[in-house]
């Protein structure tokens, strides 16, 4: 009796742990949904007026930027949301499963 109170209790933990697993599974694609959906909605065109000797070696005074420093620290700003829930939500437990 007492070895099936502690197959049941283990079986228990082994049933939170997957069910742990599968919602931070879920957040994790979360920030990358948001890379693949909304990053290409960020547009806007940026003119440049580049360095003088930049200019007389491209031909052209003024560039246009479709990537700007928007988007890209859009782009940062979502790897590091990647990286903190990676460490908030990855237990050490999991981390010693893998080993």
């Amino acid at each position: 009796m007492a070895e099936n109170q502690t197959q049941s209790k283990m079986l228990s933990k082994q049933e939170k742990l997957e069910k742990r697993n599968a919602i931070v599974n879920k957040i994790m694609f979360i920030p990358l949904i948001v890379i693949l959906a909304i990053i290409p909605l960020i547009v806007r065109l940026q003119i440049i007026e580049p360095n003088i000797d930049i200019a007389i070696a491209m031909g052209t005074s003024k560039f246009a930027d479709f990537f700007c420093a928007y988007k890209a620290s859009f782009v940062m700003l979502t790897g590091l949301l990647i990286l903190i829930i990676s460490f908030l939500f990855v237990q050490k437990d999991m981390i010693k499963k893998i080993e």
